[in-house]
């Protein structure tokens, strides 16, 4: 955090036509924010943007629509998932993972795939458990959503978290919302082999080199990936824009899909880190 106050004070000195910014923290970045104004720097916001900036500060962001990342998961898996749920005698059940409720990049990927999947099903149909966070029971509903977010942010809370929805009997798919809860999911199955082709179904979020693996194996059948290139063509496309004086809005940079089949495709292994 204060190598990048240090760059983005020293990029404020100098002057320049516009500034793309993903502040690590905002509060601590607010002087040189102000800088940039009072010298008509125009700043834009990327991927993570620049949360609580005074009102102004940032002429636009290019980001991830994170709740129609979401949903996109959420499609997906009801693509593979809609036979056993309408075809189900009994309640069957899908786990959802979230790092926490206080990000707003993973709370939202979470309501996203919940909001997408009560579409999909049918309001009546879910009954929404697990974690206080977006619980909404129901009697007799075809799916349970379960809700799981760990009490804090480390690997061994996701684990357990992740263990306890895939011991499950009525489990058939389990969703990550990010690298973090996707890895927790991997975690705990090592123990248990719960996952994979003919078994519970396992879809995450973003990438890193065990969710890769877990894609490329079968023992995720996908996961969603930001754009990367998009973010960043996007985000020095509004700064040009706007260091010309146009009028710029906030950007969609997309978020994709990707199998065993298509990760190494031209147009997916690029947003693909390990």
């Amino acid at each position: 955090m204060a190598q990048q106050l240090e760059y983005l004070n020293a990029a404020v000195a100098g002057k320049p036509a516009a500034i793309c910014l993903a502040a690590l923290d905002t509060k601590a970045a607010l002087g040189a924010i102000s800088d940039a104004q009072d010298n008509n720097i125009p700043i834009i916001g990327f991927d993570s943007g620049v949360p609580n900036a005074p009102e102004g500060a940032i002429k636009a962001n290019a980001s991830t629509n994170n709740s129609a990342a979401g949903a996109l998961a959420a499609t997906e898996l009801f693509k593979l998932v809609k036979g056993k749920i309408e075809n189900a005698k009994a309640p069957v059940r899908i786990g959802v993972l979230s790092q926490d409720w206080n990000g707003e990049s993973v709370k939202s990927r979470t309501t996203g795939f919940v909001d997408k999947m009560v579409e999909l099903v049918g309001k009546d149909n879910i009954s929404i458990e697990g974690h206080d966070a977006l619980k909404n029971e129901k009697d007799g509903a075809k799916l349970i959503l379960d809700v799981g977010i760990p009490a804090e942010v480390k690997d061994v809370d996701a684990a357990a978290v992740a263990s306890a929805i895939l011991e499950k009997e009525d489990l058939i798919a389990v969703y990550g919302s990010n690298e973090f809860t996707a890895n927790a999911i991997i975690t705990a199955n090592e123990g248990l082999e719960k996952i994979g082709k003919g078994k519970v179904i396992a879809v995450g979020f973003d990438a890193g080199k065990k969710q890769l693996d877990a894609v490329r194996s079968g023992l995720f059948a996908g996961s969603v990936t930001q754009d990367p290139v998009q973010i960043g063509y996007q985000a020095v496309k509004l700064a040009y824009q706007s260091a010309k004086g146009e009028t710029v809005k906030d950007v969609d940079t997309g978020a994709k899909w990707y199998t065993a089949e298509n990760m190494d495709n031209e147009d997916i292994k690029p947003c693909l880190y390990e």
